[in-house]
């Protein structure tokens, strides 16, 4: 279909085919002849290119085929040369091959032998583990519950060497500065003690008692301090202080015993010198019909006690054994006894229902002038300590004292146990102190001195005098006492010039008192709540000539006026655990400070809390 490329008007109103038939350029004056003179030129140039395109696509192909005959040549030469190499290397191939398929055909039957080993082997362990496995669980159980047992322990242990390695350090006293007073910690290593030095001077010409940081019973030597111990923790507690005391009871080592019935045998009590061909010390007031056999001797926590048994059928009410005979031990009337011992029940499948602790007041020759028998205890199957103090009347014939222990039976019933004694001690005192043991052999009672300690020098008097303030964290043994128990004191080693710090009679406070000249100030005190024995509590003292104040536990005294100074020319030396030279503290002292100046009211309160 021909398309009107032109189709105009020119000039005149002639149309363009019209004007070019006029000018001779079209053989008709028609849109068509029009069209194909319009297009000549382009299909003439269209011609024209697509024969230059031919001419060179024939001279491009002479040249390919030139270039394609030789990379045909080149080719096959090439092809030749890979037929030669593949001939050669063919063999070498089947071979390799060859081998490779045997060597796995050996390999597979090898393996599968090898698997079937592994998997029989692994059937046995599977087997082994098993039975590890559950052997390993129940013993993780085993170990979570002692584990979960032992914490405890392993915590107090802990405390227990960090209190060991303060106490191998030896501490003593240290010198007196102007501007900070003293300080002294108190010492171990448990059982040696410490030597004397030029600031601190401790002597106690005796040896004494105690209990190590595994809670085992130790002596130390002469002029020896002793580390004390809480005897339920272990933890330390400080330095073990005590006034002088004696054991009335001679056979305390429990020793010089003959195995055997005694009541209607051979067997025998101990003897006072641990020899067995002694007379006993120990007695038997009343077996109430029951049979008692002496066992056999045991050591517990390092004491020395005896087990004994009583049994069969009740024919009376009483029982009772005595750890002196009724004219052995030494006592006056107006003064307070104290019998102690460590006891338990080894085994107890008839025991009775009621034990009672005895204290006895006797006439020179043993008669009875009165008594203590109605203090229930109740021993257990652990080791225990019982005590029990007894004031006697004011009857001029008390001469002697005895002690022991007792139970009330039914007459008609079966009864028997089996029990341990240790350590039984009698003692002049309102409380037990710690146990007094005589030396092997001996028959004498043991004493133990007071320990006194001292702290001397110009260096105090320079620095203390007319105000000064001292603090100290101290137990205390018993809880009744004469007229308290001093913590620390200054003055010239009597009760004529000194002022100190004490705990009163009974437990209960804590009081400061001066004496100058012989002349005795206004006492002042705070009170407290009682401690139980060995529990570590803080007080203190601050004075300025003016006034004084006392504190414990985190509480303050009233400040009253003190109405006597105490010259600084009286104050010569520091007593440790004493007031003066009476008041000894029976107890521990942890730490203590002296202080130059006083801290009164909320601040004395603080350091005691």
């Amino acid at each position: 279909m021909a398309r009107t490329i032109v189709q105009l008007r020119g000039g005149k109103g002639l149309s363009a085919a019209e004007q070019a038939f006029l000018a001779g350029q079209i053989a008709e004056p028609t849109q068509a002849a029009l069209d194909a003179f319009l297009r000549a030129p382009a299909l003439g140039a269209a011609d024209q290119a697509s024969a230059d395109v031919d001419a060179l696509i024939a001279a491009t192909g002479e040249a390919f085929g030139q270039e394609k005959a030789a990379l045909t040549a080149h080719v096959a030469a090439k092809d030749g040369q890979i037929d030669a190499a593949i001939a050669t290397v063919g063999p070498a191939l089947a071979a390799a091959q060859s081998d490779v398929d045997d060597a796995i055909t050996e390999l597979g039957e090898t393996t599968s032998q090898k698997v079937g080993e592994v998997d029989d082997k692994l059937a046995s362990v599977d087997g082994i583990v098993g039975v590890q496995v559950s052997r390993v669980d129940m013993k993780l159980t085993a170990v979570d519950g002692t584990i979960s047992g032992q914490v405890l322990r392993v915590d107090t242990k802990l405390g227990q060497a960090d209190t060991a390695i303060a106490q191998a350090q030896t501490v003593v006293a240290q010198g007196v500065a102007v501007s900070s007073g003293f300080s002294v910690a108190s010492v171990g290593p448990a059982g040696t003690g410490i030597a004397n030095t030029a600031a601190w001077n401790f002597s106690r010409p005796s040896r004494r008692g105690g209990f190590d940081v595994s809670l085992n019973y130790e002596e130390v030597a002469d002029n020896q301090l002793q580390a004390g111990y809480d005897l339920t923790t272990g933890i330390y507690i400080g330095a073990l202080f005590a006034g002088a005391r004696a054991n009335l009871v001679r056979a305390n080592r429990c020793e010089g015993f003959t195995a055997g019935v005694v009541t209607t045998g051979s067997g025998k009590l101990p003897t006072a010198n641990g020899d067995p061909s002694g007379s006993s010390t120990w007695a038997i007031s009343g077996s109430g019909g029951l049979t008692l056999e002496v066992v056999q001797a045991v050591t517990v926590n390092g004491m020395k006690g005896l087990r004994m048994r009583a049994s069969g059928t009740a024919t009376s009410t009483s029982f009772a054994l005595h750890f002196e005979t009724t004219t052995g031990a030494m006592a006056g009337p107006s003064k307070t006894y104290t019998s102690s011992f460590y006891m338990r029940l080894f085994a107890a499948p008839g025991p009775p229902t009621s034990f009672r602790h005895r204290v006895r007041a006797l006439t020179a020759a043993g008669g009875a002038v009165s008594s203590d028998t109605a203090t229930v205890f109740v021993p257990t199957a652990s080791v225990l300590r019982f005590q029990r103090p007894f004031a006697f009347p004011a009857t001029s014939t008390i001469a002697r004292v005895d002690a022991g222990f007792g139970a009330i039976l039914v007459s008609g019933n079966s009864y028997d146990f089996t029990f341990d004694i240790f350590a039984p001690q009698i003692e002049d005192g309102g409380f037990a102190s710690t146990f007094m043991q005589s030396p092997a052999g001996v028959s004498a009672n043991p004493v133990r001195a007071e320990g006194v300690a001292t702290v001397a020098g110009q260096s105090i008097a320079s620095v203390i005098g007319q105000s000064g303030c001292m603090v100290a964290t101290v137990s205390i043994q018993g809880l009744t006492g004469p007229d308290g128990f001093g913590v620390l004191s200054l003055g010239d080693g009597t009760q004529n010039n000194v002022l100190g710090l004490l705990v009163n009679a009974t437990g209960t406070g804590v009081e400061g008192r001066v004496v100058a000249g012989g002349v005795t100030a206004t006492v002042a005190t705070a009170a407290m709540t009682a401690q139980a024995a060995g529990t570590l509590f803080k007080v203190a003292l601050a004075w300025d000539g003016t006034n004084i104040q006392v504190a414990a536990r985190g509480t303050a005294g009233t400040k009253i006026a003190q109405t006597v100074a105490l010259p600084k020319a009286a104050i010569t030396q520091a007593m440790i655990g004493r007031f003066g030279a009476l008041n000894p503290l029976f107890g521990s002292i942890l730490s203590l400070e002296l202080r130059p100046a006083p801290s009164f009211d909320s601040a004395l309160a603080l350091l005691t809390a």
